[in-house]
C-alpha cells in the first residue's frame, strides 16, 4: 500500500516538474524577468539586510542556553505557552530571527532530546514570525523607508504568534510535566567558539543562498502564472506566493497592515522552505498553514492600532537600486576577488573530507 502511494506521489511529481519545465519554456521572457527581478532584490536587500544578522543568529543557536536562564524563564514558558525549559532558545530564535529558524532549532532540538514532540510541535506551530532582520532591515528600513514602521510589523507579527500560542494552551485540557532541560551533549555544544562561529558563518552561507534560490523560482513562476493570467492573477500572486514581493508591493500601496498580514502569514515560498520541519516536528501541513492566516488577519489588525496608539508615519517607498556584480573601486574588487578564494578553499577542504560544521539539520 506504502509502495503504490509512493509511486503515485513520484509521478504527480515527476509530471508537475514537466509541466512547470514546459511553461517556463513557452513563457521564458516572463521567466526570466521575474528571476532578474529576484535577484536585484537578493543583491540589494535581502543579502546586505540578512547575511551578517543571520551570522549572529546562527551562532546564538549553536551555543548553550545557561541552565540558569532557564530555571528563570521556566514559569512562563510553562505557564503562558506550556512549553518546557528547553524550549527558551527555539522559542527566542524564532521570533527575533526569522521564519526558519524556529523550526529548525525545534527539530534539532528535538533530535538531541532536549525537548518533547509536543515542544517542537508548538514551536513549528506558534513561533514562525519573519523576525527582526527581516521585518525592520527589510520591510520596514528598505521597502517602507522607516525602521520605526518596521518595528511595529515585528511587533504585530510577534504579537499574534505570542496570543495564540497563549490561547491554544490555555484551550489545552490535558495535563503535562515539565522537566529540567538536560545537558546538551551533542558534537554542536562541544565545539569551542572558534568553531561555533566557523559553523555559524557556513550555516549562514547556506541559509542565504537558499532563501535567495527560492525568492527566484516563486518569482519566474509567478512571472509565468501572470502572464498565463494575462495580469490578473498577478495581485495574488504577489501577495501571497512570496514575502518579499508581498511587503514591496504593499510599500507600494503605502500600506503597513497589510505588509503585517503577509508578514505573518509568511507566503508559499516560505511554507515550502520549512515543509519538511513541519513534516518531522509533526505539526501538520494544513494545520500550520491554517493557523498563519489566523495569525495574518491578528497583525494586520494589530498593525492598524500600533499606528494609530504610536503615531508613526509612513513614508514614501524608497527605491531599490540596480544590482552590479563589480565593486566601486580597485580596493573593493581586490577584496571581493580575496574572499571569493578563501571561499573556494574552503569549499575544497570540505570536499577533500574534513567534517562539516554545521550544526541545525
Amino acid at each position: 500500500m506504502n509502495t503504490t502511494k509512493d509511486e503515485t506521489n513520484n509521478t504527480a511529481a515527476l509530471l508537475a516538474a514537466a509541466v512547470a519545465c514546459g511553461l517556463l519554456l513557452l513563457f521564458g521572457k516572463q521567466a526570466r524577468q521575474g528571476v532578474s527581478d529576484a535577484l536585484t532584490v537578493c543583491g540589494t536587500v535581502i543579502l546586505p539586510s540578512l547575511f551578517p544578522l543571520l551570522i549572529l543568529s546562527s551562532f546564538a543557536a549553536a551555543c548553550p542556553c545557561p541552565r540558569w536562564l532557564q530555571r528563570l524563564c521556566a514559569a512562563p514558558l510553562r505557564r503562558l505557552f506550556g512549553l518546557s525549559p528547553g524550549c527558551l532558545l527555539p522559542l527566542a530564535l524564532g521570533l527575533t530571527c526569522g521564519y526558519p529558524l524556529a523550526a529548525k532549532t525545534a527539530r534539532a532540538a528535538r533530535e538531541r532530546g532536549l525537548i518533547s514532540d509536543e515542544d517542537a510541535r508548538r514551536l513549528t506551530l506558534f513561533f514562525t514570525c519573519p523576525g527582526i532582520p527581516f521585518a525592520v532591515t527589510v520591510a520596514g528600513s528598505s521597502c517602507f523607508g522607516s525602521a520605526a514602521v518596521g518595528w511595529t510589523l515585528f511587533a504585530s507579527c510577534a504579537l499574534a504568534d505570542l496570543t495564540f500560542a497563549s490561547l491554544f494552551h490555555l484551550l489545552q485540557k490535558k495535563t503535562k510535566t515539565y522537566a529540567a532541560a538536560p545537558v546538551d551533549t551533542s558534537p554542536a555544544a562541544a565545539l569551542p567558539l572558534s568553531g561555533r562561529l566557523a559553523a555559524a558563518v557556513e550555516q549562514a552561507t547556506r541559509s542565504v543562498l537558499s532563501v535567495c534560490a527560492w525568492i527566484c523560482g516563486f518569482s519566474a513562476l509567478s512571472g509565468v502564472f501572470a502572464a498565463m493570467s494575462k495580469g490578473k492573477a498577478e495581485p495574488f500572486l504577489s501577495l501571497l506566493a512570496e514575502v518579499t514581493a508581498a511587503v514591496k508591493k504593499t510599500a507600494a500601496m503605502k500600506n503597513p497592515p497589510l505588509a503585517a498580514g503577509c508578514l505573518s502569514f509568511g507566503g508559499l515560498c516560505v511554507f515550502c522552505q520549512l515543509l519538511p520541519d513541519v513534516g518531522a516536528t509533526k505539526a501538520g501541513a494544513g494545520r500550520f498553514l491554517s493557523l498563519r492566516g489566523l495569525c495574518a488577519v491578528f497583525s494586520c489588525i494589530a498593525e492598524r492600532a500600533l499606528l494609530r496608539l504610536l503615531s508613526v508615519p509612513v513614508p514614501t517607498q524608497t527605491k531599490i537600486g540596480a544590482f552590479y556584480l563589480s565593486a566601486d573601486s580597485v580596493a573593493g574588487s581586490v577584496a571581493l576577488l580575496f574572499l571569493c578564494a578563501v571561499f573556494m578553499a574552503e569549499t575544497a577542504r570540505t570536499e577533500n573530507g574534513r567534517a562539516p560544521s554545521g550544526f541545525l539539520p
